[in-house]
């Protein structure tokens, strides 16, 4: 099992971003329930980023949104 540790900036995004989109709100849970299960599972689709992101990874949520992990 693993930590999943977060910051107070992610907590207020997460909140917003619940708000505009409470139809995620599961898909959220379930996503943070993975990532600290094991964040190396398939489903979520680990994968480090490029560019401007370059030493970060991330997650996807939906197609359209994905959350960005140090």
């Amino acid at each position: 099992m693993f930590t999943l540790a977060t910051t107070s900036y992610f907590d207020r995004r997460v909140a917003k971003f619940i708000r505009t989109h409470p139809e995620q709100k599961k898909q959220l849970a379930k996503v943070l329930r993975g990532l600290e299960a094991d964040p190396f599972q398939p489903s979520l689709r680990l994968h480090a980023l490029k560019g401007e992101l370059e030493g970060l990874h991330a997650v996807s949520l939906t197609h359209a949104y994905r959350i960005t992990l140090t």
